[in-house]
């Protein structure tokens, strides 16, 4: 057993650099967990768990879900084991974002189109024709 300084729920937060109920939810989750209470049952977390804490932080700011970081919680650390897993895990979430700009990228188009067809209230056009085009199922 350590004699390290534990860090409460709080002191944590804090040191992580995110919220309180950050810290609480991820604790639900099972990304974080505490290595003991005290005796009036507020937790306790070791210093590592900050390190953790910055680690999903980073992990979420690249795309990855929180379902996707405990696979990467799992590996963590590990030589030599899951490196493919966690390759693969990153090849899909890159994958996701690239669809996800490829849909963007179509919204912000037809969003122009229709803009352009606005002369913002200059001409005796029956209705708006932003709201007409957004409508019309003509969009898609």
């Amino acid at each position: 057993m350590t004699n390290a300084p534990k860090l409460r729920t709080g002191s944590l937060a804090r040191k992580a650099g995110v919220g309180l109920q950050t810290i609480l939810y991820y604790d639900k989750r099972g990304l974080v967990k505490p290595n003991s209470r005290t005796e009036f049952g507020h937790r306790l977390y070791e210093e590592a768990a900050v390190r953790t804490i910055r680690f999903i932080k980073n992990a979420q700011s690249l795309g990855f879900t929180l379902d996707d970081i405990s696979t990467l919680l799992h590996y963590r650390g590990r030589k030599n084991s899951g490196s493919a897993s966690v390759r693969r895990k990153t090849q899909l979430r890159l994958e996701a974002i690239r669809a996800e700009l490829k849909e963007i990228k179509s919204r912000e188009r037809r969003l122009s189109t229709i803009l352009n067809q606005c002369s913002g209230g200059k001409t005796k056009v029956e209705g708006c024709p932003i709201l007409n085009a957004i409508e019309s199922s003509a969009l898609r």
